[in-house]
C-alpha cells in the first residue's frame, strides 16, 4: 500500500488520472484495518509501532490508523 507511480493500465491509469483521490486511500486504508481487526491479523514487523501519528517511513502511513 504505497503511493508509487500510476498503473497504465489500471482504471486511473486509463482515465489519465495524475493523482489519486484522497478517497482512494481513506477507503484502502479503512479496509485494510477492517480486514486486520476481523481477522485479528498482527502489525507488519520492523516497521516500528503502529498507532495515530507514529509512522517513521513514507511508505508506512497505514499504521497511522490504529493499534
Amino acid at each position: 500500500m504505497t503511493t508509487g507511480p500510476l498503473n497504465p493500465l489500471s482504471w486511473f491509469g486509463k482515465n489519465r488520472s495524475k493523482v489519486l483521490p484522497l478517497e482512494y486511500f481513506i477507503e484502502l486504508y479503512a479496509g485494510y484495518y477492517d480486514l486486520k481487526r476481523k481477522y485479528g491479523l498482527p502489525w507488519p514487523q520492523g516497521l516500528g509501532e503502529a498507532g495515530p501519528g507514529k509512522c517513521i517511513f513514507p511508505a508506512t502511513a497505514f499504521m497511522d490508523i490504529g493499534n
